[in-house]
């Protein structure tokens, strides 16, 4: 049976035909030379190539990539694409083509005497996949024939998929152990797409298992290839401008990360060199080079070193805190310091990228700024070329700032006695500030009045370590006030009343910092003196933002937890009455007839060594916090914050007990005192003990006693003679005419804050105290015998008693009520 359709072409002769897998299509070789490339379906040849004489064909197929689909989120089936292999004997050629339109996908030159076989269905055993077309070469071997799937796609699709794949590949050779440089640096360089570069650039920080110069090296084949490629670019006849906009940001960012990389280089360099570096050398600075240094006025200079040496002397230990940090910052990883700045491209295409700080740990920014500032403090690293690296990678002033100040308040670096490094820390802030300074000819601000330098300051007001806080502070006025006298200067020739008016505040606020500072350093130097007492991490922004009796109550804690006698509170007032009667004493030396100073009087001048200890802590504190530190005013502070604590642990009487020493110390307001503390601390407990004895009739047991009155049986009687004694305390405070009620609580004019609530302002304990109306002494009188009997009742353990009977209906129900009702 002849078949419906024929090609006629006599003098051609076919010696070989092959059929594809799916069979739809076919290559044929004749003795002319050509190899055809055939359609079964409709007999029609699609492509000739000629001068292939005893050529061998084949077809290899190839799958589109799965993970590649997943990628893409397709759900339909994997595309197949099919390929012609030919093998030209002559020239020892194997090429492979597309099977249809195209170009030569590939050619390799494999030698002759080579034979190419070809099996049309496509053998598999098992997880073995034989392709359909292998190569047997002249010494036996086999090579088999595969085909990526990409090499179906247009020129440059085809050139992404490969970048893809190659991305790949080079993400693998990073994060491996072994010696993969030159293979991954050869992939680099053959990446042809502006993504696939950016995201091979954006993978190298991330690397840590490549030294500096590897990743220098991965950077500058990265800038090569981008070089080529905006060349390439530039070449076109219309140049596309969202390309070249591309390429010019990736070149800044290999620019910025080659500066980094060259920067973290030079550190290291400078650590290998001087393997004992370190800025916390000899501290052997006087007082003069200290005020040279810091341009201070005698006086100043001779305030501020006594208040340095008083706290180094006695906490060495706060002044060495932050090891960890500088343990971390000479263990630094190239990757580390790299991802510690962030790139931020520019929409703008004649600005570059900009640089900043990442929004990392504070020990971490902390690392990264000691493993900076170090070898400049020290002078073995010089600060201009720190300084003139970091400009030129984009980073800017405010984020300089921050890593200096970062490093200075967190580790040990600060000594106010190593004048070496207080020298090189002032020209460190003059430096940044003169780099970083707008040009005298514009009209913008120096960066002392800016708002970046007010985030110094805010810095300092909430930094925890007030010492190394007070050292930079100063640094930084004397900075403040260099500046302004180069304003002065130019106030000369330019007539700028706002600039000038700017300024001045700004050196205004340094002064105000510097104080604060000197007031805060003054108080932590006290309360970090016991180990007794609980420490609180205090800065000058949580005392602003505190209460305005926020002092006044740490002091009282301190006190209090101290276990501190209530005597030294007052002791100055003390003293000078008993100095007086001294002096009376040596003039009437003569007289016989002259009376003795009672035994109770004579005591008063005689303190332990503790106690001693707090009232010199106390003048000194007293002259920073003239008005809230008192001694009437403490007293009150110190009586309440006893109590408190004692409701914390009611089984420790001893609070009990101190607080009412502090209310008999109390010369102003002791009756609204002890009416507070009646009212907060003891009246319920009283009225719980007093139902509960009635209803027994007996003293109760230990386990009634915990259920009803939260106290035990052996707590009780010491609680309830602490109560009979503040009654009468109270009692002798209401019969006192109102002499010393003129007391009043001033806020200090220095920490005078807005940002305090109002509500808050008005619950301090002494508005509370001053508002509570005037205990009633018969009330007193009937609560004080209340207290008698319950005291001798649990405390002789008596039977048969009940001591709500023994008052009449009225006085029960006066019982119930506030003592200043009458």
């Amino acid at each position: 049976m002849l078949p419906t359709v024929q090609l006629s072409d006599p003098r051609r002769v076919v010696t070989s035909i092959v059929l594809s897998p799916n069979s739809r299509i076919g290559l044929t070789t004749d003795e002319l030379g050509r190899v055809m490339l055939l359609d079964c379906e409709n007999l029609v040849v699609t492509r000739i190539w000629k001068g292939y004489r005893e050529a061998q064909c084949g077809f290899v197929t190839s799958s589109e990539d799965v993970a590649l689909m997943r990628d893409h989120h397709q759900l339909r089936p994997p595309r197949i694409a099919m390929f012609v292999v030919i093998y030209a004997p002559r020239r020892g050629i194997l090429e492979i083509w597309p099977a249809g339109s195209g170009s030569r996908i590939a050619a390799f030159n494999v030698g002759s005497g080579c034979r190419l076989l070809y099996n049309s269905c496509n053998t598999r055993q098992g997880s073995l996949s034989v392709s359909e077309s292998v190569l047997v070469k002249s010494d036996g071997s086999l090579e088999e024939i595969r085909v990526p799937f990409y090499y179906t796609l247009s020129e440059q699709d085809r050139s992404s998929f490969a970048d893809h794949h190659a991305v790949s590949k080079i993400q693998e050779l990073l994060q491996s152990e072994q010696t993969t440089k030159p293979l991954a640096a050869k992939l680099i360089g053959q990446l042809q797409t502006v993504t696939y570069l950016k995201k091979v650039a954006y993978l190298l920080p991330e690397c840590s298992l490549f030294s500096v110069s590897d990743l220098l090296d991965f950077f500058h084949v990265v800038r090569d290839s981008l070089l080529k490629l905006s060349a390439a670019n530039l070449s076109k006849r219309s140049a596309d401008e969202t390309v070249a906009k591309q390429l010019q940001q990736l070149l800044d960012y290999c620019y910025v990360q080659t500066t980094f990389l060259e920067l973290y280089q030079g550190i290291c360099d400078c650590r290998m060199s001087d393997s004992t570096l370190s800025v916390t050398g000899s501290a052997d600075g006087t007082v003069q080079q200290f005020q040279e240094t810091l341009e201070l006025l005698e006086s100043e200079a001779t305030s501020l070193w006594s208040m340095f040496e008083s706290f180094s002397t006695r906490h060495p230990q706060l002044l060495m805190a932050g090891d960890r940090v500088v343990e971390k910052s000479q263990r630094i990883q190239p990757g580390e310091f790299l991802n510690t700045f962030l790139f931020e491209e520019s929409n703008d295409t004649q600005c570059s990228g900009r640089v900043s700080l990442r929004e990392k740990s504070m020990f971490h920014t902390a690392s990264v700024g000691t493993f900076l500032i170090t070898p400049c403090l020290s002078g073995q690293y010089p600060l201009t070329d720190l300084l003139t690296q970091l400009m030129s990678a984009s980073v800017k002033s405010h984020d300089v700032m921050d890593l200096l100040f970062a490093c200075l308040l967190a580790t040990p670096v600060l000594d106010h006695s190593n004048v070496a490094v207080l020298q090189q820390l002032c020209s460190c802030v003059r430096e940044i500030s003169s780099m970083y300074r707008p040009s005298v000819g514009s009209g913008d601000h120096v960066p002392v009045s800016s708002d970046w330098w007010r985030t110094w300051i805010y810095k300092l007001e909430n930094s925890p370590h007030p010492y190394r806080a007070l050292v930079l502070s100063s640094v930084c006025c004397q900075a403040a006030r260099t500046i302004v006298a180069e304003n002065k200067k130019l106030q000369e020739t330019q007539s700028d009343d706002d600039d000038w008016e700017s300024v001045c505040l700004e050196v205004e606020l340094w002064n105000v910092l510097v104080h604060r500072l000197e007031d805060l350093l003054c108080l932590v130097t006290v309360l970090h003196s016991s180990d007794k007492v609980v420490q609180h991490e205090l800065t000058v922004a949580r005392l602003m933002d505190g209460h305005q009796d926020a002092v006044t109550r740490l002091v009282a804690g301190y006190v209090v937890q101290g276990q501190f006698e209530a005597r030294a509170v007052s002791w100055d007032e003390m003293f000078s009455i008993a100095a007086g009667r001294d002096l009376v004493a040596d003039e009437e030396d003569e007289d016989d007839d002259c009376p003795e100073m009672p035994p109770e009087e004579a005591h008063t001048v005689a303190l332990d060594e503790r106690s001693l200890f707090l009232v010199q802590d106390l003048n000194a504190l007293r002259l920073r916090f003239p008005n809230t530190l008192k001694s009437g005013i403490l007293h009150v502070y110190c009586a309440y914050a006893a109590a408190s604590l004692w409701t914390n642990d009611y089984e420790v009487v001893d609070y009990l007990h101190q607080s009412l020493s502090h209310v008999r110390a109390a010369r102003h307001y002791k009756s609204e005192l002890c009416s507070v503390l009646w009212k907060e601390i003891f009246k319920e407990k009283i009225q719980a003990l007093a139902l509960l004895t009635e209803k027994v009739g007996r003293a109760p047991k230990d386990r009634l006693c915990r259920k009803s009155v939260e106290l035990s049986s052996n707590t009780i009687p010491s609680f309830v003679d602490t109560a009979c004694l503040l009654l009468e305390e109270m009692q002798k405070g209401v019969c006192v005419e109102d002499v010393d009620t003129g007391l009043q609580f001033q806020e200090e004019q220095l920490w005078c804050s807005d940002r305090m609530d109002e509500d808050r302002a008005d619950n301090s304990l002494w508005r509370k105290v001053c508002h509570e109306p005037k205990p009633n002494s018969t009330l007193i009188r009937h609560h004080h015998l209340l207290c008698l009997i319950l005291h001798a009742i649990t405390s002789l353990s008596l039977k048969s008693i009940k001591p709500l009977s023994l008052f009449d209906s009225k006085v029960k129900d006066v019982l119930r009520q506030q003592l200043f009702v009458c």
